[in-house]
């Protein structure tokens, strides 16, 4: 029975000894903003809305935001209009990146009523492939609360993400 015991306690300590997976790294482009600018620059805080709700996920690994701009200079992806998915790809393997974010938003305002529809897709490097695509509208006085119910819903999505990975494959 104690060597049992022991038998057991060994398998348990090795297994909790195991490296977990890695996280896939992630590059969160600047977003596009669609439509005319009647809100001011808002782009810095939905850069930061989204890029904080898939830091605080847990499920990736995040690529610090200076590295992504210096290479967007350097090579003129930035001002060159070309973002379609091969060139998404192709800034994603100069990243070093498993998966890249992109996409843009589009504020609005109707009275005293603010909107901001989100719209991201993630592009998976390796294959050029859109593995998911997040579609998520707020509306609300002010850009705090507009910002407040994007953040949830987006964290949702980004949670869904995660126990989908976390899930075993197979029946």
């Amino acid at each position: 029975m104690k060597r049992l015991f022991l038998s057991l306690l060994a398998l348990l300590c090795m297994a909790t000894a195991l490296p977990a997976a890695p996280q896939p790294s992630l590059a969160v482009l600047p977003l596009k903003e669609e439509g005319a600018r009647g809100l001011g620059d808002v782009s810095d805080t939905m850069n930061t809305l989204v890029t904080r709700a898939f830091a605080e996920s847990g499920a990736f690994r995040l690529v610090e935001r200076h590295q992504i701009g210096t290479v967007l200079e350097e090579s003129r992806y930035q001002h060159s209009g070309m973002v379609d998915d091969a060139t998404i790809v192709e800034l994603g393997r100069h990243l070093g990146v498993r998966f890249v974010l992109v996409g843009s938003y589009l504020p609005e305002r109707s009275g005293t009523s603010l909107s901001v529809t989100l719209s991201l897709r993630l592009v998976d490097v390796e294959n050029a492939v859109i593995t998911r695509s997040f579609l998520e509208n707020a509306e609300a006085p002010t850009l705090g609360r507009v910002v407040l119910q994007l953040s949830h819903s987006l964290a949702d999505h980004v949670a869904s993400l995660k126990r989908a990975e976390d899930r075993p494959e197979g029946p």
